[in-house]
């Protein structure tokens, strides 16, 4: 159950290639629950079964965004504006350049060498 939390956690840092592996953990996840929605041509089961993924999917991207983010030493709060311009991508091509650079930039920037406000410095191994 303690694994289960710390994957939807907003506190403590995470590594660079941690972002990178997890991203693309919440993008299968994500893809799963809008192919399950998609298939069913959008139908009431189709949406209570594939709902679930997402919602999963956007709660992960924000913690582990946050803990990428605490890393650089940033806010929480920049992770959530990182989601809802991420939410409004959805409408705008332009916002979803943006969300796309930024996930680019969270994957290639390093994080503070030792210990910051957030806690010491992630191991240099993949965690989730």
């Amino acid at each position: 159950m303690e694994q289960f939390h710390s994957m939807f956690s907003l506190s403590g840092r995470m590594n660079r290639r941690s972002f990178f592996i997890n991203m693309f953990i919440v993008f299968a996840i994500g893809f799963v629950g809008g192919f399950i929605m998609g298939f069913s041509g959008y139908s009431m089961l189709s949406i209570l079964i594939g709902a679930p993924f997402i919602l999963i999917a956007m709660v992960r991207e924000i913690a582990i965004a946050a803990r990428r983010i605490h890393d650089l030493n940033g806010s929480t709060f920049l992770a959530f504006i990182y989601i809802v311009l991420g939410i409004l991508a959805v409408w705008s091509r332009e916002i979803g350049w943006l969300v796309l650079a930024s996930k680019i930039i969270l994957c290639l920037i390093p994080g503070n060498k030792g210990l910051n406000s957030y806690g010491d410095k992630p191991e240099n191994r993949i965690i989730f």
